[in-house]
């Protein structure tokens, strides 16, 4: 079994203008929640290229929330979900 990667961290790794192109693939009206979606993945992205790497997970849950606060989005974090 060939475990090495695929592809390298550096190829792996995603670009603006990869991300620019993901969320612009489809044309208006064809996904309904285009507009959302890329506000969500520019506030994560924003959060990430501010803080960096290397602080614990509830640093950037917080940090994530008040920018999606920011842009005028309700979000809750660590929401309980019901299992049956």
């Amino acid at each position: 079994m060939d475990l090495e990667p695929q592809m390298s961290a550096d190829k792996a790794q995603m670009g603006t203008d990869d991300l620019e192109m993901i969320l612009h693939a489809n044309l208006p009206g064809e996904y309904p929640l285009s507009n959302l979606t890329e506000k969500i993945i520019g506030a994560a992205f924003e959060v990430h290229r501010e803080l960096g790497p290397g602080f614990l997970e509830k640093v950037y849950e917080t940090a994530l929330l008040r920018e999606l606060s920011s842009l005028g989005l309700n979000a809750v974090g660590q929401a309980p979900i019901p299992v049956k």
